[in-house]
């Protein structure tokens, strides 16, 4: 895609957005107008994008830390226990196509804010709750806010910022925001849960920043210039709703049956899961069946299906979903085995976790920074590779061992690979689709982010569940033995990833460029 140049003016020390047409043959010309922004905005509209996904991650780690006090206080029951984390997961996957496809019509600046103030009002909500039931509401009404805002950050990221060092570190801002937030939600959370009811004001805490950083985005994002030209025809007419119906349905299909195998296993055997499981298969060629029309009769697509023709769309969109998936999983249980395994408190259990901010908040801006200057292909290769390690060193570890000698590593090294993803994802995926639906190619990659650790948790529960109940049951030897299984499934999960990372960018070079240059982010196929 075609965004122009970023070339810094040194007399106003300004940052001048340029024009240019899109490159890439029989694509339409999408130009944006040239603007200028200092140096001062720019750094305050990546801060107020970035701080909106920190404070919803930072939310899920305090629920990660203080599950157990908020079970005890709102009276959750144990086949409940992990709604308030699935159903989180469940709605921000089923909105995000849409909220995309609204995005690019409307601009992503309208459903930024909108989400914004959702995330914000649903986080205070939940600071309120008086049982379980109130609980799982807000944190699925907090799904639907977050669908809103992550998509269209990417959007606006491009909108605001042509190709170059200045979008892909705006990327990578969005990367580390996610594991920081969650690591100081774990921290702030094993804190607060030291006496009962103190968990509400980490909530309280995170709706704060979020309305905070809503007044800061009200005065700093650019204006949306379709708003004013939309007309219903054109919002009826220019989006395939009912392909974005179709992918709804099976995304929350399939998130809803993750979800319930998360809490029993035998819930598989259920006729209405059985069903439910048929439908979505039904409907993936559903979808490519209606793309494959929508194409024929050259109306629009919302994902045409000769972009998974492309090894490089098709790869990235495999190792976000694996790499996430892998990970997960790995983190689950590094805390169960903690505290079930090494009987630490959930306190320490989030202490000895804490290792993995350090990737988290290190590896994306220096790939933004350096992208441009090393082929992503041996980016993607490299750090698949040394994320699956950590995997396979926890399926053969001493329960006895030395933190610092074992486990530290695992959680150390486990993140590098998506951390790595998450950039040269987020480049590789907004170049595939046109520049007026970049809401939706953030959707895409969202999307990915999403299910994978849907999936990624119930195939390391499921194969945890097995072999516990075939090795003494809920005894220490027999969870051990389980959890060696989860890590066993999650590093398996790694080794396809970095196979999809050998054979599907072989002709990715360097990313992240000004248009123009070598390293402009083209990406050629084999």
């Amino acid at each position: 895609m075609g965004y122009g140049t970023l070339r810094q003016d040194d007399s106003s020390q300004n940052t001048t957005l340029a024009s240019a047409p899109d490159p890439e043959d029989g694509s339409e010309e999408f130009e944006i107008h040239a603007q200028s922004i200092s140096l001062l905005k720019t750094s305050v509209v990546i801060a107020g994008l970035a701080g909106v996904s920190f404070a919803n991650s930072m939310s899920t780690g305090l629920l990660i830390a203080s599950l157990p006090v908020m079970t005890e206080d709102l009276q959750i029951p144990d086949y409940l226990l992990i709604c308030p984390y699935s159903i989180y997961s469940l709605t921000t996957c089923c909105c995000l196509l849409f909220a995309g496809s609204v995005a690019d019509l409307v601009g992503p600046r309208t459903v930024n804010l909108l989400g914004s103030l959702v995330t914000s009002l649903s986080m205070l909500s939940s600071s309120l709750a008086s049982n379980g039931t109130q609980i799982i509401l807000f944190r699925g009404v907090q799904g639907v806010g977050v669908s809103m805002c992550l998509p269209t950050a990417v959007s606006i990221m491009t909108h605001t910022f042509h190709r170059g060092r200045c979008r892909t570190f705006g990327f990578s801002c969005l990367g580390l925001a996610v594991p920081f937030g969650f690591s100081v939600g774990l921290v702030i959370g094993g804190i607060l849960t030291t006496a009962s009811e103190r968990w509400r004001l980490g909530w309280s805490i995170c709706a704060g920043i979020v309305f905070i950083l809503l007044l800061l985005n009200i005065w700093t994002l650019p204006s949306d210039e379709n708003l004013n030209d939309l007309t219903w025809k054109k919002f009826k007419s220019a989006t395939d709703w009912v392909g974005v119906l179709i992918a709804t349905l099976c995304l929350g299909s399939l998130s809803y049956l993750c979800a319930v195998l998360n809490e029993s296993f035998e819930n598989i055997y259920k006729v209405q899961n059985i069903l439910l499981l048929m439908s979505a298969i039904l409907l993936v060629p559903a979808f490519v069946i209606r793309m494959a029309s929508q194409a024929w009769r050259k109306r629009p697509v919302l994902i045409p299906n000769s972009l998974w023709r492309k090894k490089s769309f098709a790869g990235i969109c495999m190792m976000v979903f694996l790499a996430w998936a892998a990970l997960s999983g790995e983190e689950v249980f590094l805390s169960l085995f903690y505290q079930e395994i090494q009987d630490l408190s959930p306190a320490q259990a989030s202490l000895r976790l804490l290792p993995n901010i350090i990737p988290g908040i290190t590896i994306p801006p220096l790939v933004g920074l350096f992208v441009h200057h090393i082929r992503a292909h041996h980016l993607l290769v490299s750090t698949s590779v040394i994320s699956t390690i950590p995997c396979f060193m926890m399926a053969v570890i001493d329960p006895t061992s030395s933190y610092w000698l074992s486990s530290f590593w695992a959680v150390f090294l486990g993140p590098v690979s998506v951390d790595v993803i998450f950039v040269i994802a987020h480049l590789i995926i907004i170049d595939a689709f046109p520049a007026q639906t970049h809401a939706l190619a953030g959707a895409v990659f969202n999307t990915m982010t999403q299910l994978g650790p849907l999936v990624g948790l119930s195939v390391t529960a499921m194969c945890s569940h097995y072999v516990t109940a075939n090795a003494g049951g809920d005894t220490k030897q027999g969870l051990l033995k389980g959890y060696r299984a989860a890590f066993w499934a999650a590093g398996v999960m790694m080794v396809l990833t970095c196979g999809v990372s050998l054979v599907g960018f072989g002709g990715v070079g360097k990313l992240g460029g000004a248009v123009g240059k070598e390293e402009g982010g083209v990406v050629e196929e084999d």
